[in-house]
């Protein structure tokens, strides 16, 4: 907050309302310093009230009138604390303005917001969050379809981690959400090394457990996406205890792999143990990652020609729904289950007629997942 001088007695009370967290009041204090004192303000004075003017702003959820006197701040009358609060506004406001719109109505604020936090975290030496803060802003990028700015970002950050020490926790989780960024861009190899490079310090006593099961998660669903095979020792990593839903991941990403290898009991197994970790969860689970592995599981009872079984995950899938496509697409698949299901019945005597029929809807039903590379789970930290 603006420090108290001989200014006027509305700063002191906009303060003290402030502090009591009579937020309305202090707005209102603070707009009349500006309006009626704004020509006795000093450069630096100004900075100091926009930026409570800001504040103030945001703990009252306006976060486009925080944006627009935060903006008009001159940064060089800022001192290096402020910059670091500043910084932290920003964060702030960028998730205000996820929180309250659409996240691509308000898309351009919301990744200006996090690029001006990275910026005033990396002039104050803070490395570490200023590059949490770009990472945020290319995974918008991707998730809202801009793979090329995103990778730009990403680069930048590639350039930068080479200043961060790869014992600390907070290293390992951003290495690891910058190899999400790349592998969710497609560019396999960079997000690959980024990980393999994780791992071999991720035994280390200050790294926190779930971060080390991310990336342990998130190599395995690197390796899918470049149609490699896991090695012996990412099946034994998964039998050791951590968090249920990083574990619902990796054990989803170790199904997938079974799965387009054509290993459908080990898929199952696999997949189902996902299930029950992700059903584990004390908060309410992902419905569409629960959606995904019901999908996958019905598939694979499938091609096992377990069709009772089959069956019954579809419909518990039908059930959970998450958006009125996932909805329309397993509607047409439960409905073109039960027309098989009534040809199968009467087919008691015609065993190759049977079979060409179960490898047609089967290939039909694989055509309604996404490919490998869709069907991976990346965690970030």
């Amino acid at each position: 907050m603006i420090q108290e001088s001989e200014l006027s007695t509305n700063l002191k009370q906009a303060n003290n309302y402030y502090r009591e967290g009579q937020f309305q009041y202090a707005l209102k204090k603070y707009l009349n310093i500006d309006t009626e004192e704004n020509s006795r303000l000093s450069d630096k004075d100004k900075a100091s009230l926009y930026f409570n003017i800001g504040l103030t702003y945001m703990q009252l959820n306006k976060p486009n009138e925080a944006k627009k006197y935060v903006d008009s701040i001159k940064k060089e009358e800022l001192i290096d604390e402020r910059r670091e609060q500043l910084a932290l506004l920003y964060e702030s406001l960028a998730i205000l303005f996820k929180i309250n719109y659409n996240e691509k109505e308000k898309l351009n604020e919301i990744n200006e917001c996090f690029k001006l936090a990275a910026e005033y975290h990396y002039a104050n030496k803070n490395v570490k969050q200023s590059l949490k803060n770009y990472l945020e802003v290319s995974q918008l990028l991707i998730d809202n379809k801009n793979p090329r700015e995103s990778i730009i970002i990403a680069d930048k950050v590639l350039d930068e981690i080479i200043h961060l020490d790869d014992k600390e926790n907070d290293s390992a989780q951003i290495i690891n959400n910058l190899a999400v960024v790349y592998c969710c861009n497609n560019t396999n190899e960079q997000g690959l090394k980024l990980l393999e490079k994780n791992i071999q310090i991720d035994d280390l006593k200050d790294h926190k457990f779930n971060t080390k099961y991310t990336i342990r998660s998130n190599y395995v669903a690197a390796l899918n996406q470049m149609n490699k095979i896991p090695g012996p020792q990412h099946y034994e990593w998964v039998k050791e205890e951590f968090n249920s839903q990083v574990k619902a991941y990796y054990y989803f990403n170790l199904a997938s792999n079974k799965y387009y290898c054509g290993e459908y009991e080990s898929a199952n197994e696999y997949f189902s143990n996902a299930l029950k970790q992700i059903s584990n969860l004390v908060d309410k689970p992902n419905l569409k990652t629960k959606c995904d592995i019901l999908e996958f599981i019905s598939e694979c009872y499938f091609n096992l020609k377990d069709y009772q079984n089959s069956h019954d995950k579809l419909k518990e899938a039908q059930e959970i729904t998450y958006d009125s496509k996932s909805q329309e697409r397993i509607n047409y698949k439960v409905e073109n289950f039960l027309k098989f299901l009534e040809q199968h019945e009467k087919k008691t005597d015609r065993e190759e007629d049977m079979d060409r029929n179960i490898s047609t809807v089967n290939e039909v039903t694989s055509r309604k997942n996404q490919n490998l590379n869709n069907n991976r789970k990346l965690v970030l930290s």
